[in-house]
């Protein structure tokens, strides 16, 4: 079975088609308390992990940037920088 895997058959998760597992009150509690921890650490630390969430899920990247108070775009920026 997995003499024919390879890096190629799996997408990268932003391309992938998405399920809902969590409902809205449940998205907005997670960005609260992930922002909650993180408003804790220096800006470019909050900056460079949000720019992870975005990669991982754009919904998930603005929620919690919103949250911490940082710009979007900026919050962006450093996730397709670090691709």
């Amino acid at each position: 079975m997995l003499a024919n895997w390879s890096a190629s058959n799996v997408a990268p998760p932003s391309t992938r088609p998405r399920r809902r597992l969590f409902d809205e009150g449940h998205r907005d509690r997670l960005a609260t308390r992930i922002a909650g921890v993180l408003g804790q650490a220096r800006k470019e630390v909050q900056l460079r992990q949000v720019g992870h969430f975005f990669r991982a899920d754009e919904d998930y990247g603005r929620r919690v940037a919103k949250k911490l108070g940082l710009k979007v775009e900026e919050a962006m920026a450093q996730g397709a920088a670090t691709t």
